[in-house]
């Protein structure tokens, strides 16, 4: 709605394309963890790290042994996938996250409202081709949030016009 109110032609993506970005969001969670795990798995036993930072890096373990090897042989093939999409659209609109947030407790974070958030989010698929995006506030009427934002991803070497069109969507 907020594209099609700044006069932007919307196009509709294919559920096959959706199963791909879905997949995509597996590979690249399971590539963000294990790099985690390959890069900061010394600081397991320091001092001052969190429960919820431990159980990540231990998962990160879990996906590098099992599903990392795996998950990298398909960027590639996902990276095609985008620059095929790019050739039928200028950019990609989603929400930044798949739904609203859940409000944050009056006592604070958990480690349960940090994993839902975190799995909510649709950045990964972008993250994992190593594609530019922005993430655009868009003010929401009749409801508890206020605001969400709308993520724009183009293809490589996009930041300029992505930034563009961002400027548009901000104007009133």
């Amino acid at each position: 709605d907020a594209l099609a109110a700044k006069h932007f032609r919307v196009v509709k993506l294919s559920r096959a394309f959706k199963k791909k970005w879905d997949q995509a969001d597996r590979h690249g969670r399971t590539v963000a963890v294990a790099d985690a795990w390959l890069n900061d798995r010394k600081y397991l036993d320091k001092k001052g790290v969190t429960p919820t930072t431990k159980a990540g890096l231990l998962l990160g373990e879990i996906e590098y042994r099992n599903n990392y090897r795996a998950a990298l042989l398909a960027r590639s093939e996902w990276q095609r996938t985008l620059r095929q999409i790019f050739r039928e659209v200028d950019f990609i609109a989603v929400p930044t996250l798949q739904k609203l947030p859940p409000k944050v407790p009056f006592f604070g974070r958990s480690a349960a409202i940090e994993a839902l958030v975190l799995d909510m989010q649709n950045t990964e698929p972008v993250n994992f081709a190593g594609n530019p995006a922005l993430a655009i506030p868009i003010p929401l009427q009749g409801n508890d949030v206020r605001v969400t934002s709308l993520q724009l991803v183009g293809p490589p070497l996009s930041e300029a016009e992505l930034v563009n069109a961002g400027r548009i969507l901000e104007s009133e």
